[in-house]
């Protein structure tokens, strides 16, 4: 176990404590102790004190952690909020934001944990940018009731990661467990900004293909900067961008295939009961 003094360190942001107690954690060869790293790490995310964090990785505590407690402590950062240590950490363990997922099995049922999903019940929009961003698929992520990261997202009311979401061509079609669609979950908890934005989006018909059409032109227009000398740091890979508008090539001409085959969805929601809307927050 981690020392409590080097745990309320990180809390405070106390920089001089930390390297004064991260001994604590270190075993006879010099390597940190599995249990306390992990702790420490996880106080360190939610935390939101990028300097507590930068103290830390400085000292070498995310030498020989494994993918795992990679991809927990990155779901960490999300859920913590601080953009800084969520790009700092995914720069120095090297994992691909599309990678990361936690597999939690509880009562035979499996939730499939990603920082989009996180980001998407914590209503960060910044972080839910920042993610989308990095190309990572739309509807990535599961919760325990099948809500994806727009229905969590359109449930909560967190209008701004709605309208991200349906501008990175979410699934607005997308069913639960219990067969609600994100708007209907909207309308289940008096969501009304979000219950308009979700019908304006379905009436307009061809939005979720246009949206993806706006991606493919931005990454075009970054592909045209390619006559530009860049420095080696600077450096795109154009192949990696290629790829991506062929992707979205494709996602694009699946949705407009999905959007004429499926009516307007209308809300009969089947109960109105709170314990209807679980998530693993």
């Amino acid at each position: 176990m981690a020392s409590s003094l080097l745990l309320d360190a990180i809390e405070h942001s106390d920089t001089k404590s930390i390297n004064k107690y991260l001994g604590c954690i270190r075993s006879s060869s010099g390597m940190f102790n599995s249990e306390a790293l992990n702790q420490v790490m996880s106080t360190a995310c939610l935390s939101q004190s990028y300097a507590a964090f930068i103290a830390l990785t400085s000292a070498g505590v995310l030498e020989n952690t494994s993918k795992q407690q990679k991809h927990h402590f990155i779901n960490l950062a999300v859920e913590g909020g601080n953009l800084n240590i969520l790009a700092a950490l995914l720069r120095l363990t090297k994992v691909n934001l599309n990678d990361v997922c936690e597999i939690v099995e509880s009562d035979g049922i499996f939730e499939k944990r990603t920082p989009l999903l996180i980001a998407a019940i914590k209503g960060n929009s910044p972080i839910t940018k920042f993610i989308i961003d990095h190309n990572v698929d739309a509807d990535n992520g599961l919760t325990k009731d099948g809500n994806s990261p727009i229905g969590m997202a359109a449930a909560y009311g967190h209008f701004d990661v709605v309208d991200l979401l349906l501008g990175a061509g979410a699934n607005i079609f997308h069913r639960n467990f219990d067969g609600d669609t994100p708007e209907e979950l909207a309308n289940l908890y008096g969501q009304r900004r979000v219950v308009a934005l979700l019908r304006r989006h379905h009436r307009s018909g061809s939005v979720q293909t246009n949206s993806l059409r706006n991606r493919i032109q931005c990454l075009r227009q970054a592909k045209a900067y390619h006559s530009f000398p860049v420095q080696e740091r600077d450096a795109v890979d154009y192949n990696t961008i290629e790829q991506r508008i062929s992707n979205l090539k494709a996602r694009a001409s699946v949705s407009s295939e999905r959007i004429s085959m499926v009516t307007t969805p209308t809300n009969t929601s089947s109960s109105s009961e709170d314990d209807r809307f679980r998530s693993f927050f």
